[in-house]
């Protein structure tokens, strides 16, 4: 097996849906909260964007990609570990599913053994 840091998202995103599988609809459904409320800020967060390597065309763009693969995928990512952790976490979009999960652990809105399990694999 690999160590975390050998992970990759898509693999840690799997290891995470495997252990808590009854909480798949959740993560799916708190990845696309994240996304709306990401784009619902869009306008007031762009002004305050500082300099950096992500702009914020890169991030919204991330934002954006990864809503129109949960509007696609929403009911088989739900279902499936695979499709979930190959949907939500692939490429640069997983930058935008971490930040949200990452959100959602630090927000106290998951178990405490979900949160726990996000910090360890994403923090």
């Amino acid at each position: 097996m690999k160590t975390i840091e050998e992970m990759t998202n898509i693999e840690k995103a799997k290891l995470l849906a495997d252990l808590f599988k009854p909480y798949l609809p959740e993560l799916v459904q708190c990845l696309e909260d994240g996304c709306n409320a990401y784009l619902k800020n869009e306008s007031e967060t762009r002004p305050m964007w500082g300099h950096g390597i992500i702009t914020p065309d890169f991030w919204f763009g991330q934002v954006r990609e990864l809503q129109d693969h949960l509007m696609k995928y929403k009911s088989d990512m739900k279902k499936s570990v695979h499709v979930f952790a190959e949907h939500g976490f692939y490429g640069y979009r997983s930058i935008v599913s971490v930040q949200i999960f990452l959100n959602y652990a630090a927000a106290n809105i998951a178990t405490s053994k979900l949160a726990a399990a996000i910090q360890l694999l994403f923090g």
